[in-house]
Parts: structure tokens; sequence; C-alpha cells
């Protein structure tokens, strides 16, 4: 949730590209995603990059929150969670 938290106050997020983070993060503009093999030097350039990058920060606080709301609001995470139990191919 930390993802989704940080992005819905416009804060940019470094996270690997691991389990459900791709879907939570726009990469390159609310974020980025590090691959997850990649070595540690390449996560610490990512964070350089949003600490150096004041066009990216500044994008990412305008982008974020509207992905947040139009992507993980409870009535989408709702909607979703009753299609995947609806959905009979699932079972």
């Amino acid at each position: 949730n930390s993802l989704l938290e940080a992005q819905a106050l416009g804060i940019p997020v470094v996270t690997s590209a691991a389990g459900g983070a791709p879907e939570a993060i726009l990469n390159g503009t609310t974020g980025l995603l590090v691959p997850t093999d990649a070595h540690p030097i390449t996560f610490c350039a990512a964070v350089l990059r949003i600490l150096k990058d004041k066009q990216f920060r500044v994008g990412a606080k305008k982008e974020g929150p509207p992905f947040i709301t139009t992507n993980f609001s409870q009535d989408n995470m709702i909607a979703r969670t009753l299609d995947t139990y609806n959905d009979s191919s699932c079972f």
C-alpha cells in the first residue's frame, strides 16, 4: 500500500518490478521500476534521478493523485474484486 499512498500524495516512488508493483505505478511518470535482478547501484541511480530531476518530481505530483483515484479507489477495487470472483474461468 505504501506505493499507492505515496503516489496519492504526489510523491514519486522507486520499486523493483516484482509482484503487483508494475501495475501500481506509471513507470517513468509517477515512479520508476527497477528490474528485480538489477545491481543495487541501478536502484540507487533511480532514487538519484528522482532527487535530481525536478521536472520528474513535478510531473509525479501532478499525475500520481489522479492515477491512484482512477485505478485504486475503493469503488474500483471492490468492482475488480467482484469481477474476479464472478469470472467463471477462474474456477
